[in-house]
């Protein structure tokens, strides 16, 4: 099978939902979880690969995913702790109805130990975890994209995407 990083690669060249998730279902070496948009038909899907396995799942209401297979039945998963304690907190939270609510989600720090959020902050107050990245909030009625500047809580964008706007433009067939 092939590595989650040539898969990757792989999908930034599909021209339609169907390529990318044939991308998708090719067997992969390890394990790995992609979330797959598309901007003109609203629609998000959250797909769970092992090996030759991938399980899809329509995103229709807000979904966390913690580095664990949630829709895929893999035995012998191993849970870490960070997984299993952001987990808890999401859950624990109370849904969000938008898009701001969904950010105050992702920036939370309740879990001192294993936060949903990873900064300096975090781990100045003893985490024992990782880092987070980036935070990418993706709003199909409105056709963008926000990268987010630090805790996504605090609100704050970085750099917007018009995905919509571009899509409008450029006549040839793309999936983003």
């Amino acid at each position: 099978g092939l590595g989650r990083n040539f898969v990757s690669s792989m999908l930034l060249h599909a021209t339609s939902w169907d390529e990318a998730k044939a991308i998708i279902g090719t067997p992969h070496v390890g394990g790995h979880n992609y979330q797959l948009s598309d901007f003109k038909h609203r629609r998000i899907s959250n797909f769970e690969v092992a090996g030759d396995e991938v399980v899809e799942r329509l995103v229709a209401a807000p979904f966390f995913h913690a580095n664990q297979y949630q829709t895929l039945d893999v035995l012998d998963q191993v849970i870490s702790n960070s997984s299993a304690h952001r987990l808890a907190r999401v859950t624990s939270l109370p849904q969000p109805r938008n898009g701001s609510q969904a950010l105050w989600v992702l920036g939370d720090q309740g879990d001192h130990l294993f936060p949903i959020f990873h900064d300096d902050v975090s781990h100045a107050r003893g985490e024992l975890s990782d880092w987070t990245l980036a935070t990418v909030l993706l709003d199909l009625d409105q056709g963008t994209t926000d990268l987010m500047m630090g805790n996504p809580r605090n609100l704050k964008v970085l750099r917007r995407f018009n995905i919509l706007g571009h899509l409008e433009q450029d006549t040839r067939p793309q999936l983003l």
